[in-house]
């Protein structure tokens, strides 16, 4: 039974090292790597899902830059604006004024 608790944690450990060092150059975040320390069999297989639709970067020095803009550390940039629900009733849309409360 200490053979099986060795070799899931060599397998846990293994396999989280891996995906600490692939996550990076997928452009994903090292934050799998501690998923998979945490909640291994949940994270380490959405982990496999999520990395099959990422390409993996051409090790081609003559390859076009994947990520042309570079962008200052810690820097993110804004998220996108959702557009207004559309209103069937044909009202417009509610004002708001930031110096006023509602």
């Amino acid at each position: 039974m200490e053979a099986l608790a060795v070799l899931a944690v060599v397998v846990i450990a293994g396999s989280s090292t891996w995906v600490f060092l692939d996550a990076p150059r997928r452009g994903l975040s090292r934050r799998w790597a501690a998923a998979c320390v945490v909640l291994w069999p949940a994270a380490f297989t959405w982990y496999l899902v999520v990395r099959s639709g990422v390409e993996a970067p051409s090790l081609d020095p003559q390859a076009p830059d994947p990520y042309p803009v570079k962008l200052p550390p810690g820097y993110r940039p804004p998220a996108p604006m959702a557009r207004p629900a559309d209103r069937s009733d044909g009202a417009p849309p509610p004002e708001h004024d930031e110096g006023k409360s509602p």
